[in-house]
This record gives C-alpha cells, sequence and structure tokens, in this order.
C-alpha cells in the first residue's frame, strides 16, 4: 500500500490553478490583477501564503514558474481575428445612413451642421465609452453604457445648438438633429462593447439597401429613406431595452476620468481633423464616400494592432538589452504598417475603380489624389497603437497638430493642404511611436 501524497504548499497550489496565466506573463503586474480578481487581497495572502501583500504573491509566481511560449495560434484561435476584421464593415454602416440622411436634411437649415458636429463628438465619445465599457461586466456593465446613451442626448443638442447658434442657423433643429444622431452613434459603441454586432447591422440594413439601390442607377422613394433613416436612429432603443441576470465579473482597478477623456480627445481630435482637413475640396475629387476604405479598414488595423501588441511581448522575453529589443521592435512595427497600407492601398483601388467615371483609366490619377487618404491611413494606425500602449493624448496632440498645418498652408497652397497635413500628424505619431519602443516601460 503506497503512503499518501504530502499535500502541495499553499504557494505551489495556486500557481497551478492559474498556471495558464502565471506560465506566459510578462511582469508580475498580470498576476497581481489576476489574483485580484479571482478575490485575493492582503489579508489574505499574509494569511494563507505567508507573505506580505498580493504583489508579493505576484512576484514569487512570477519568479517561480517557468515562462512558457504561448502555443502558435491554430485556425480555431484565429476565428476572433476574422471577426474584427468583419468589424470593419460594421464600422462603414454609420456612413450608409448619413449618406442617405444627409441629401434628406439638406432643405433644413442646421440640420447638416448639426450632423457634422454629432459625427465628430460621436467619435471620440464611442472611444472614451470603449476605454471604460471594456473593464465593466455583468449588470454593471448594463448600467453604464445605458446611463452613457441617455447622457448622449443632452449633450449632442447642446453641442450642435452651440454650432448653430455660432453659424447664425436655426437652433432648435440643430439641437434636435444632433441629440438623434449623436445618441445613435453612442448606440452603435454600446451595443459593439456589448458584443451585439448582428444586431446592428440588421437596424442599418434598410440604409444599406437604399445607398446600393442609388448606386445601382436606381430611385428609392422619400418615404422609404425616411424609414431607413429611423431605423437607425432607434439604435438607442436597442441599448435601453437590453437586460442580464448576470452579476459582475472580474474587478479591475478603477480609471482615472482623465484615462478615458485623454482615449475620447484623441477621437474628438481625429473627428475634427477629417472635417477640416478632407473638406469639400477632396470629396468633389473622389466622391462623397472616399472615406470608406479607410473605415472598412478599422478591421484589418485592430487585427494588426493586437499582432503587434503580441510580437511586443514575445519580443521582450526573447532580448536581454533594451537596444536590441527596440531594432526587432522597429522591423515589427514596420511590418504591421506595410501590410496595413498594402490593405489601404487595395481598398481605395477597388473604391476609385468603381466609382470614377472613367473607372481604371482615371486610377493613376484618382490615387494620386488619394494620396492625402493614405497617408491619413497610415497616421491612423499608428494613432490607434500610441492611445492603445497607454499614450492617447499624444495621439490627440498629433491630430490637432496636422489640422495647424492645414489651416496655415491652405492660405498659400491649397492643392497640397491636405496632403501636408495628414504628413505633419503621420510625422508626430511616427516620432512618438519610435519613442515608445525605445522606452522600456512600453514592454511592462
Amino acid at each position: 500500500m503506497t503512503a499518501p501524497l504530502a499535500p502541495l504548499p499553499p504557494l505551489t497550489r495556486l500557481g497551478r490553478e492559474l498556471n495558464a496565466v502565471c506560465a506566459h506573463a510578462t511582469q508580475p503586474e498580470e498576476i497581481a490583477a489576476a489574483l485580484e480578481a479571482n478575490g485575493l487581497n492582503d489579508d489574505i495572502a499574509r494569511e494563507r501564503y505567508g507573505l506580505d501583500n498580493v504583489f508579493a504573491c505576484a512576484e514569487a509566481l512570477f519568479v517561480n514558474v517557468p515562462y512558457r511560449e504561448p502555443r502558435p495560434a491554430t485556425l480555431p484561435a484565429l476565428l476572433p481575428a476574422w471577426n474584427l476584421i468583419t468589424r470593419g464593415a460594421l464600422y462603414a454602416l454609420p456612413g450608409a445612413a448619413l449618406a442617405v440622411a444627409a441629401p434628406l436634411l439638406a432643405p433644413y437649415p442646421g440640420a447638416q451642421t448639426a450632423l457634422i458636429v454629432s459625427v465628430v463628438f460621436g467619435w471620440g465619445w464611442g472611444q472614451g465609452l470603449a476605454s471604460l465599457g471594456y473593464r465593466k461586466s455583468g449588470r454593471p456593465l448594463y448600467r453604464f453604457l445605458s446611463g452613457a446613451t441617455l447622457l448622449t442626448f443632452p449633450v449632442a443638442a447642446a453641442l450642435s445648438a452651440l454650432a448653430a447658434l455660432v453659424t447664425q442657423q436655426p437652433v432648435l433643429a440643430a439641437a434636435l438633429v444632433g441629440a438623434v444622431a449623436g445618441s445613435a452613434f453612442a448606440a452603435f459603441a454600446a451595443l459593439l462593447i456589448l458584443g451585439r454586432p448582428w444586431r446592428v447591422a440588421l437596424v442599418y440594413l434598410p440604409s444599406l439597401a437604399c445607398l446600393l439601390t442609388v448606386a445601382l442607377g436606381g430611385v428609392v422613394n422619400a418615404d422609404v429613406a425616411w424609414l431607413s433613416v429611423a431605423f437607425a436612429a432607434a439604435l438607442p432603443l436597442l441599448v435601453l431595452a437590453e437586460r442580464t441576470n448576470l452579476p459582475e465579473g472580474l474587478h479591475l482597478p478603477v480609471l482615472r476620468w482623465t484615462v478615458p477623456l485623454a482615449h475620447a480627445t484623441a477621437g474628438w481630435s481625429c473627428g475634427l481633423f477629417v472635417t477640416v482637413v478632407f473638406g469639400a475640396a477632396l470629396w468633389s475629387r473622389l466622391g462623397a464616400a472616399a472615406l470608406l476604405p479607410v473605415i472598412v479598414s478599422v478591421g484589418a488595423m485592430e487585427v494588426l494592432s493586437l499582432i503587434f501588441h503580441g510580437r511586443l511581448r514575445a519580443l521582450a522575453h526573447r532580448h536581454g538589452n533594451l537596444g536590441s529589443l527596440g531594432r526587432s521592435a522597429v522591423r515589427a512595427l514596420l511590418q504591421v504598417l506595410t501590410l496595413y497600407l498594402l490593405v489601404l492601398t487595395v481598398l481605395l483601388t477597388l473604391y476609385l475603380a468603381m466609382t470614377q467615371p472613367g473607372g481604371w483609366q482615371e486610377l493613376p490619377a484618382g490615387l494620386v489624389a488619394a494620396l492625402p487618404l493614405l497617408v491619413y491611413g497610415g497616421a491612423l494606425l499608428l494613432g490607434t497603437l500610441i492611445s492603445n500602449t497607454g499614450y492617447p493624448w499624444l495621439t490627440g496632440v498629433a491630430w490637432l497638430f496636422g489640422s495647424l498645418v492645414f489651416l496655415t498652408v491652405q492660405t498659400t497652397q491649397p492643392q497640397n493642404a491636405a496632403l501636408l497635413g495628414a504628413v505633419a500628424t503621420l510625422s508626430v505619431t511616427a516620432l512618438g511611436m519610435k519613442a515608445l519602443l525605445w522606452n522600456p516601460l512600453t514592454y511592462r
């Protein structure tokens, strides 16, 4: 008869329970976050494991559990990445509703100004919601997103009314349009955070059908167009109707208010840049939907962003000094940037071939005119990587600087102003990204 096995030490048992986290962690803080998420606090650390606090437990596990490289992704593991690519098409759907709504609202003074304000506001508001929403779960998440969607009504209405007042247009109409459009943008972001992409797609389907009908040479009845816009405007109702019985999940540390504000400001600065720089001059040459290839490419951007940050973590364990680590990280960044620009170039080429009167014959001239959009896309990717690394304020500064350069050059070189504004933004984001890659805190 064999003797019973001796019980494992408490810390060893804990390491086995959290083996997946401990073995792949690149820093003790990752393990500490997992310990806190599982309810371990400083008192339990002292009583059960004989260590001073949670972080001491995390350091002990980080030192004693050998690091293992994550297994290469197999086909099932890649499925979420392909799901992210489909989100690129989802991001383009609000553009379909805007394209239908804009001509319908043209006879009403102040309405189109309100649409522009709501687009810029919704751009940043959605990023701020995401920075907070993805840290919540269960009932707190639903309460947070419902409250944020309701708050959008008065905020978007006030901003649109202010813009109408400044431009001497009817205030009431602008406030009404701004409240409806702004809350629809907020609801769009909220439903994506909740993981309801198919509901979003179904709501925008009538607007997409109207847009495709017009693109194919058909005519859309005004009542049908208004009905499709009404479907899109009803998005907030879907958020408010969401219910859950799930309790709160992981307890993640509460962010300081400056963090979501920085993410929102980066989005607002980017939306302002698009509105100011890519104005009537560029749209008249390439068409009002010329930004759609960039929007559709956002899915690929999310995938490449995840790949890049995963690559940084792997490189941090492979290199023993910051010099070789920085050089490898720069090469990885250039690879990701090249892939993204290749995707964006293909999408722009398809767009130009389908929309330009001369088709493929006018493609070279169209690509030259679209060069500011290509540069803008590169800056958008670098800005996303910078924000995801934890420095969204730097992204906001880059977009504001690009807008300032555009406004300065516009008076002397209007034909080159859009390109120079985009290049200025790209330069700031490239310099910022290079500095981050040579900063050891980036690889924490």
